[in-house]
């Protein structure tokens, strides 16, 4: 599964929508910066789960992350979902996400 969304501030965003009965591992992240400011993306199982890892991505960079070992999803039909945690001086720039999944059945 692959999936690609701009974030803006500090919404949660789903990259990859969730498939019944499926596990989505994750296997490779990468981000797109525009703006001035570093930014930090924390990453998700499932919308408001907990954070099972982050992307720092300096101003005006691509940064990206390869797992040898996929994060393993412990709960089917669940979406990855990515965040900014800025709360104080953040561009209105976007962040571009991308990731790539395994589905495990």
């Amino acid at each position: 599964s692959t999936g690609s969304a701009t974030l803006t501030r500090v919404a949660e965003t789903a990259i990859i929508s969730g498939v019944a009965s499926t596990l989505l591992d994750l296997i490779h992240i990468s981000g797109s910066n525009t703006s001035g400011v570093a930014i930090i993306v924390d990453l998700r199982y499932g919308s408001g789960g907990s954070i099972i890892d982050s992307l720092f991505i300096p101003a005006t960079i691509v940064s990206e992350k390869n797992y040898a070992v996929p994060l393993p999803m412990s709960e089917t039909a669940q979406a990855i979902t990515a965040q900014t945690t800025q709360t104080g001086d953040i561009s209105d720039s976007p962040v571009t996400v991308t990731m790539i999944a395994i589905q495990n059945i």
